[in-house]
């Protein structure tokens, strides 16, 4: 894993341990061990790559119509099927989608680029609300965000 992708997973984490346990179905006790913080974090961010790489490859087909269409939905199943202990993303994965995701914002317009962004951390922020409070889902959603744009950005400046 990249130190970039590292650096961002461990930003995200404090997020995911305050808002982890919004995730749990109801009528599940289950312990939140510091494993399955870091795997549901890595789990967000890597749908966010995804998102991002989707989103600008359908946006090139269908000027920007249809982006981001849920991956808040996916991110509740993984996030508890992570609480779970299924098994995770493996970290090679997520690398691979940070690099795909990357790979796609050099060669995308920013502002398109910008309106795929808004568009993911929009969705995820409403499907979060479906399982926690609008504010913390919000917030939950935006960290998520600002997490994967520095993997993505700090790659792209770099080239």
């Amino acid at each position: 894993m990249t130190t970039e992708l590292e650096m961002a997973q461990e930003r995200l984490e404090p997020n995911v341990k305050d808002e982890i346990y919004w995730f749990v179905p109801d009528g599940k006790k289950h312990f939140i061990d510091p494993l399955t913080i870091s795997v549901a974090a890595s789990v967000l961010l890597s749908l966010f790559f995804t998102g991002v790489y989707e989103g600008l490859k359908d946006a090139a087909k269908t000027e920007g119509k249809q982006v981001g269409e849920s991956l808040g939905k996916k991110a509740i199943e993984l996030m508890r099927s992570a609480i779970a202990g299924d098994k995770p993303a493996e970290a090679e994965q997520v690398e691979n989608k940070a690099k795909a995701a990357q790979e796609i914002v050099k060669g995308s317009d920013r502002v398109v680029t910008e309106v795929v962004f808004e568009k993911i951390e929009i969705d995820m922020q409403t499907e979060f609300a479906t399982v926690m409070p609008a504010n913390r889902a919000e917030a939950l959603a935006r960290h998520v965000r600002t997490s994967a744009t520095k993997v993505i950005y700090k790659e792209v400046e770099q080239s």
